[in-house]
């Protein structure tokens, strides 16, 4: 039986192969120890972590 690519996938590639990691706690989208989606939870667990810049 095959799994569908639905939106249970819990990481996805970046340009260039990096991985990007949903954090099971939060929902927070991060690679390499950089957050490039945030959850809107003000309680985040990875506040602490650096936000991607658009640059």
């Amino acid at each position: 039986m095959q799994e569908s690519n639905d939106d249970k996938r819990t990481s996805q590639e970046l340009e260039g192969g990096a991985l990007l990691i949903k954090c099971a706690d939060c929902g927070c989208l991060v690679s390499k120890g950089i957050r490039h989606v945030l959850c809107e939870d003000p309680n985040c667990c990875c506040q602490d972590l650096p936000i991607a810049s658009d640059t």
